[in-house]
């Protein structure tokens, strides 16, 4: 005769009740698994400096320093008109 067998389908008692509970292994803490998110360093709006689609940082014209964003947004029509020309522009033939 098992454990099992000598308790009653509707029993009571704490191994009974415990067998019930189903707690997901990722919810048990352990040394191996690390809950915690990893730390990233904050976007370039909170770093103060623009970046483009390949995360590269753009350069003032002249002086090869990082743009600050309020001088991104205050000359934005110009800055987004010489990229245009820029990718228009034809290689010249030497």
């Amino acid at each position: 005769m098992s454990a099992s067998d000598s308790h009653l389908a509707d029993c009571e008692c704490f191994t009974c009740k415990i067998k019930t509970i189903q707690v997901s292994p990722s919810a048990t803490p352990n040394r191996r698994k690390h809950n915690q998110p990893v730390k990233k360093s904050g976007n370039s709006w909170e770093k103060g400096t623009v970046r483009d689609n390949r995360n590269m940082t753009q350069l003032l014209p002249g002086t090869l320093e990082p743009m600050p964003i309020k001088t991104y947004v205050e000359k934005r029509h110009e800055i987004e008109e010489g990229k245009r020309k820029m990718a228009q522009a034809k290689p010249q033939e030497e």
